[in-house]
């Protein structure tokens, strides 16, 4: 991909020293299940955080063009077995297996929340929840590519 980021909209973020990370985030908001759908067009995944340094570079990213309270939507889900949450990521990779930064409340098995959301601004900015996967929030995918 050279040095910049394709397809175009996406930018890049800095996550760490060898892989440089385009985000994108589409002015328009989706369940969780079309929004992964929607990132796959664009040969993306919905965003995953591993480390502090992912998650401080999405926060940096999607607070750049919002200064309001806003949810989007992560790629992890607990759909498949209550409170085992994993990410879509080259197949399941369980949540637990690295960085978390869930809000104290959440996640909560609760019934019908079973998909993650990154809080943007807010009383618990950075926080992770889970709400229900059919609600429509604004979203942000990710594509890594080689530094």
């Amino acid at each position: 991909m050279g040095g910049g980021c394709s397809p175009p909209g996406f930018q890049i973020t800095n996550d760490n020293g060898t892989y440089g990370t385009c985000a994108f985030s589409p002015t328009t908001e989706a369940s969780w299940t079309e929004a992964h759908e929607l990132c796959k067009i664009e040969y993306s995944m919905l965003a995953t955080i591993f480390n502090i340094e992912r998650q401080e570079a999405i926060e940096s990213y999607l607070s750049s063009f919002n200064n309001r309270w806003t949810q989007y939507w992560l790629g992890g889900t607990d759909a498949f077995s209550p409170n085992d949450w994993v990410y879509f990521e080259h197949g399941l990779i369980p949540v637990s297996e690295g960085y978390t930064n869930w809000n104290p409340r959440h996640p909560r098995n609760d019934g019908n929340r079973n998909c993650m959301y990154i809080n943007i601004g807010g009383p618990a900015p950075g926080t992770w929840g889970a709400d229900d996967c059919n609600k429509k929030k604004p979203f942000v995918c990710l594509l890594s590519m080689a530094g």
